[in-house]
């Protein structure tokens, strides 16, 4: 019990108590962390959200109107809606009828061009241009230039299961080629028997890309 005693006296005496001489033989057996340890520590604690499988991302090919299965894979294309691409002939006569220059503008594309079997492609609007100034397309009444049986309209699906060649303007991809048979008066005088219209699709619809028609101004 003395020597207890005496033991904690030398300690007093020298500023420390017994209860810190303790701790500081605890301090002595720890390692001290450096705060990059820390860090990474506290990192590899932190909660995780849960693995999301991926898959690997499946390129397609382009999608046609047909396709040969011999590389294992083909997208075909679905059926052209022949509708609006008739609308817009329609609305291609009526403006002709009316003579109506802007009306033309917004059934032609910029670069729509007239193709006949004898002379060279020329611009659309330029030809009826002068066609207008040339003849008189204001016909009087209300009399039809051709009925719905007098309409055909080829796809370009159409035109790779059948006999292209025998087409005047070759459809591809969504592209609808229109035949127009006209019938009555204005055939032979005002038009040709029949006019071939090659459209395609845009941004506000079909649009008349090019024109056939073997007709020579009188």
């Amino acid at each position: 019990m003395a020597g207890s005693r005496l033991g904690r006296a030398r300690l007093r005496s020298i500023g420390l108590v017994p209860w810190a001489a303790a701790g500081l033989s605890a301090a002595g057996c720890v390692k001290p962390v450096a705060p990059s340890e820390r860090a990474a520590t506290d990192e590899a604690r932190r909660p995780r959200p849960p693995g999301i499988a991926m898959d690997p991302v499946l390129s397609l090919p382009q999608a046609a109107p047909s396709a040969s299965t011999a590389s294992g894979l083909a997208v075909l294309s679905g059926p052209v809606d022949p509708r609006p691409a008739r609308r817009v002939v329609d609305d291609f006569f009526s403006a002709v009828r009316a003579e109506s220059v802007p009306a033309l503008e917004r059934v032609l594309e910029t670069s729509a061009r007239t193709v006949t079997s004898a002379r060279r492609p020329e611009p659309a609007l330029a030809s009826w241009e002068r066609r207008f100034a040339r003849l008189d397309y204001t016909l009087p009444g209300a009399e039809p230039l051709y009925g719905p049986s007098d309409v055909e309209v080829k796809t370009a699906r159409d035109a790779e299961t059948g006999d292209s060649r025998s087409l005047p303007l070759v459809p591809h991809d969504q592209e609808v080629l229109v035949r127009v048979a006209l019938t009555g008066p204005a055939a032979g005088k005002l038009f040709a028997s029949e006019l071939a219209f090659l459209l395609s699709p845009g941004p506000s619809g079909y649009k008349i890309k090019e024109l056939f028609e073997d007709f020579r101004l009188p």
